[in-house]
């Protein structure tokens, strides 16, 4: 039987669905996209948020829970199969809604009543604040948690604000419903607040209709704009031991200064970054996961530290196998520096990052989710369209340059986190190079 499989076709043309991009009269940025796949209608909302301490932090936390209570307008969204979230990643609070194509004024109005400020029932940030509490203590326990913050920790020092996961049990327990009232006037504006609409709708129409639903959401007083956080230069790369009693597993965790996405070699890195350890056929995974069973996960990724961009690299590993692991692991990235990825590598990078690029696009929440995130970034709104294109000019050159300029392991500090109590660093050669 002839098992041989066909020839890959051309990679899919990356474009966007016809598209409005506006600014209301309060300063809200709205994008309207029409993708009539279903007849549904996907709204992901995002404003920049910075609480001074870690108290506001703990009420804007209170107030992130409590939000997808605070309307009548969402109880009547609830009722005919929609649905609205909201939480907190860095330094952006987000709210993310759906419903019915042919309701969405409802939607429009139950963002309205969300966002703009009211006075919150006490017994609603009760409730809210119990649960932000138990999640923070759930939070506490997770071995991933726990390796995360070890490695801001030992990047930062003291780990930024918008950093922390969650604020802690103890100022929670403090958290009051005037407070949250407060956190929501000073920091749930529309300036520099980014809303993408996506679904079975026409884009000019619905511009013009969420500005009549949305202008009661009004820009506050003082400052137009949101001081943006900064993000402090990491710290002098090293690898740090953290003991961990009776983990079962081990957590590598390495970092390493990336470069901004409009760098002229930031499409090269974004191959190489994939082609060591961004998918399930990348080098690590291959090499660490599947010939030699040295890790459970392994990857490398991107990490957005506010404006910074990081490099990472994370293993899970048994505690047996720690030393051979890690030495392995920082074998394989000196190679990858001094060597380059393959030209088969850096093709199967690209076909996988160009599938991806194009689901993402497919589906209606998947394009809203997408954009917001560029967005949020400070990117134009093709700004995937024009990076597909850079990606396909990339030379095999250029790729193995930016392994060997990026992934030299003297950049990379950071954290094995674990029940360290034989662990060796020294040992035999561990599998086949």
């Amino acid at each position: 039987m002839n098992r041989t499989l066909p020839p890959l076709g051309a990679p899919p043309k990356v474009t966007l669905p016809p598209t409005t991009d506006t600014t209301l009269p309060n300063g809200l940025r709205v994008v309207a996209c029409r993708l009539p796949s279903v007849p549904l209608v996907q709204a992901h909302l995002a404003l920049p948020v910075h609480p001074t301490d870690e108290h506001e932090l703990a009420a804007l936390e209170v107030l992130t829970a409590a939000l997808p209570n605070r309307s009548q307008a969402g109880e009547r969204l609830e009722h005919i199969g929609g649905s609205l979230n909201s939480s907190r990643r860095g330094a952006w609070l987000g709210l993310s809604a759906t419903c019915p194509a042919s309701r969405l004024p409802l939607l429009a109005d139950t963002l309205a009543q969300t966002l703009t400020p009211s006075a919150p029932s006490p017994a609603g940030t009760d409730e809210a604040r119990d649960k932000v509490i138990r999640q923070a203590q759930l939070a506490a326990a997770q071995p991933g948690q726990v390796s995360q913050q070890a490695l801001l920790r030992h990047l930062y020092g003291t780990v930024p604000l918008p950093l922390l996961p969650l604020a802690s049990p103890a100022h929670l327990r403090e958290i009051a419903a005037q407070e949250v009232a407060a956190v929501h006037r000073r920091l749930v504006r529309p300036q520099q607040a980014m809303l993408v609409v996506v679904g079975d709708l026409d884009p000019e129409t619905a511009v013009q209709m969420l500005q009549r639903r949305l202008s009661s959401w009004e820009p506050g007083a003082g400052d137009k704009h949101t001081r943006a956080a900064n993000c402090p230069a990491p710290a002098t790369p090293a690898l740090q031991h953290e003991q961990q009693s009776g983990w079962v597993q081990t957590h590598l965790r390495l970092a390493a200064p990336g470069i901004d996405r409009e760098h002229p070699q930031f499409p090269a890195l974004s191959l190489a970054s994939v082609a060591f350890g961004g998918y399930f056929s990348s080098r690590l995974v291959s090499v660490l996961r599947e010939q030699l069973g040295l890790a459970y996960r392994v990857e490398s990724a991107f990490t957005d530290h506010l404006d910074r961009l990081l490099i990472g690299i994370e293993a899970d590993t048994a505690t047996t196998a720690t030393g051979p692991a890690l030495r392995k692991l920082l074998r394989e990235l000196d190679r990858f520096a001094h060597e380059g990825p393959t030209r088969q590598e850096i093709d199967a990078a690209l076909r996988y990052m160009t599938g991806v690029t194009a689901l993402s696009l497919a589906s209606q929440s998947g394009l809203a989710s997408t954009l917001l995130s560029h967005l949020t970034l400070g990117q134009p709104l093709d700004w995937l369209v024009t990076f597909a294109r850079r990606l396909q000019d990339v030379s095999a050159a250029e790729v193995k340059q930016a392994a060997g300029t990026f992934y030299a392991p003297a950049r990379f500090g950071g954290v094995i986190v674990g029940d360290l109590k034989n662990f060796e660093m020294s040992g035999p050669d561990d599998g086949n190079d």
